[in-house]
């Protein structure tokens, strides 16, 4: 199995949310699956809700101290479930998924407890991209593509880092 979490693999090919999405992660960025590499299949929970495949909807989000944030978790949600209660099930994904979502959904990113991607800080970035991936030109956005997307591919590049760091450090946690 390529993931942390136990249980049956997720299905390798099959639709995501935001396939269609002329926003989707690698449609701006056709590197990013590259970039992400082995951890891409990491297996993850979360709080939220599933498509009729199983996949990744929605994860549940909470209003928290560093801003709008989801929880991501190896063995279980990630989040105190006392605490952070969700309305929707647990929902697996795995890491590929959940950086689409969050790329496309602009929350903060927690996974194992720690701040992994702040998406809510790239909305300026987002947003002067979005408006020319859809030809809204009035010309003022034009001349800031290529800086929101190097501010973008920059923060996607230190959340693979911050990532990285998590799964290596629950590894050595697990190890017997």
């Amino acid at each position: 199995m390529n993931g942390l979490a136990e249980g049956t693999p997720l299905a390798p090919v099959q639709p995501f949310w935001s396939d269609d999405f002329d926003m989707d992660l690698p449609k701006i960025f056709p590197e990013a699956h590259h970039l992400l590499g082995d951890l891409a299949g990491v297996e993850m929970w979360t709080g939220g809700s599933a498509d009729a495949n199983g996949r990744l909807n929605h994860p549940s989000c909470w209003n928290t101290d560093v801003g709008l944030a989801a929880f991501f978790g190896f063995s279980d949600t990630g989040r105190d479930e006392g605490f952070y209660v969700a309305s929707g099930g647990r929902v697996r994904c795995t890491a590929w998924e959940a950086f689409r979502d969050a790329w496309c959904r602009n929350y903060v990113m927690v996974i194992e407890n720690r701040v992994v991607w702040r998406t809510d800080r790239l909305w300026p970035h987002f947003e002067t991209i979005m408006w020319n991936v859809r030809s809204w030109d009035d010309g003022s956005k034009k001349p800031n593509d290529g800086f929101a997307r190097r501010q973008a591919l920059g923060s996607y590049r230190h959340a693979i880092q911050l990532f990285r760091e998590v799964v290596e450090l629950h590894r050595a946690r697990s190890a017997p």
